[in-house]
């Protein structure tokens, strides 16, 4: 996927010293713990009727709990773009993946604002595939 382009042999030193496995559990517990601050937000807002912006914060939720399923199968990301890309690489590999892909893609380019009771059910939806995302890369760790 990338590859450094400066202090090559540095960096496979420095990589090849790094425990993997517990780096990439490390990396999907911290985005998990930013995932659990945003649901709060998203249950908050939906319920006060701020459904604009909870679909936001869930729609940026959403790509976080990417992030934390692409950590989980020991890819690592260094910025959210990066997310929706090795999702998108893994859905080749995977059936799973290959599933959240879809899922995603039906969620999040989702266009409709204009019918209230089809926004109130994209943020549970959105709220619920979340928790099902966190569950798999849970499970792909042993836990975290």
């Amino acid at each position: 996927m990338s590859k450094p382009v400066y202090n090559h042999d540095l960096y496979n030193r420095k990589k090849n010293k790094i425990n993997l496995n517990n780096y990439f559990k490390l990396m999907t517990r911290v985005v998990v713990n930013l995932i659990d601050n945003s649901y709060e937000d998203i249950i908050g807002n939906f319920q006060k009727g701020e459904l604009e912006t909870a679909l936001i914060i869930a729609k940026d939720t959403l790509i976080k709990a990417i992030t934390a399923y692409v950590y989980s199968n020991h890819k690592s990301i260094d910025r959210g773009k990066w997310a929706y890309i090795k999702l998108k690489s893994l859905s080749f590999e995977n059936d799973e993946a290959l599933e959240i892909l879809n899922k995603f893609n039906q969620l999040y380019f989702f266009s409709n604002m204009n019918d209230i009771s089809e926004i109130e059910k994209l943020i549970e939806e959105y709220i619920y595939f979340i928790n099902r995302i966190i569950e798999l890369a849970g499970k792909k760790l042993g836990g975290y």
